[in-house]
């Protein structure tokens, strides 16, 4: 199922940084996208994307447009317009079944996929399970990373 991946507290109480078990801290953020999220096995396809528009890293085949982030960035201040639209990803729709001020959850209907995006102060980390993948691990791994970078600062 790929590699072991730290997401709980150690016996102090510390959260524990959620990073594969046999490697070091990632670097980049492409090995953040590679080596933490999609090696876990819960994740398909991922992103970390500036809260300016600019993308820091995706996994291969994956693209969140432009036209696409500046839909989903206001939508965790009002989110009128994602409930009755959708949340779009890689030109794929999702229904919205979950929503606040920092994380939002959608499913294909067709196919059963789904999709959680976490936003940080700087950043929004993107998570997309697929084929497989079990969704509350996909939910499990992006808030874990999206709370571990919210308090580094990002």
């Amino acid at each position: 199922m790929g590699r072991k991946i730290h997401i709980e507290e150690n016996e102090k109480g510390n959260e524990i940084p959620p990073f594969p078990v046999d490697s070091q801290m990632p670097c980049t953020w492409k090995e953040y996208v590679n080596n933490v999220l999609l090696d876990s096995g819960y994740v398909s396809r991922a992103a970390i994307l500036g809260n300016d528009g600019k993308s820091w890293a995706t996994s291969t085949g994956f693209y969140v447009s432009p036209a696409e982030l500046r839909e989903i960035i206001p939508a965790f201040v009002d989110s009128t317009k994602i409930r009755n639209d959708g949340i779009y990803l890689n030109n794929k729709r999702y229904t919205c079944t979950r929503m606040d001020s920092t994380i939002m959850v959608g499913r294909e209907i067709a196919t059963g996929f789904g999709c959680v995006v976490f936003k940080c102060k700087t950043c929004l980390i993107v998570g997309v399970y697929e084929d497989g993948a079990h969704p509350g691990g996909c939910y499990n791994m992006i808030s874990k990373i999206g709370d571990y970078l919210k308090d580094q600062g990002y």
